[in-house]
């Protein structure tokens, strides 16, 4: 349990956030945030998760249906944590969050996944 709350720090510290996000290209800077959206799940960023995930859902659903093996590894963590954000969040709110993140540009996910936390 220890190990795993360290790894989803490093997820979402700027060691790891910044690079994945600024080397990636085309739709793999859409992947990386909506992994980086998974991650802030996994810590409790319920809102910010939402949000990116949110961002990144279209791309990670295509490579999904390309039989892309990275992403149905995270397929199943994903759908929990976003089911446990609806269980949290009122229904309007995690509506207005998802659509906010479907929404952003590329570039304003971008700039949301490389904001540090509050």
């Amino acid at each position: 349990m220890a190990n795993e709350r360290a790894g989803q720090a490093y997820m979402t510290s700027g060691r790891f956030r910044t690079p994945l996000v600024q080397h990636a290209r085309g739709r793999a800077r859409r992947l990386a945030v909506y992994l980086l959206g998974v991650a802030k799940l996994c810590q409790g960023d319920v809102e910010g998760g939402v949000r990116l995930t949110a961002a990144g859902h279209a791309a990670a659903q295509q490579a999904r249906a390309e039989s892309n093996w990275r992403m149905e590894l995270s397929a199943g963590i994903a759908e929990g944590r976003l089911d446990e954000a609806k269980a949290a969040l009122p229904p309007e709110r995690f509506a207005a969050l998802w659509a906010e993140g479907e929404a952003m540009t590329a570039e304003e996910a971008i700039a949301c996944a490389l904001k540090e936390p509050d």
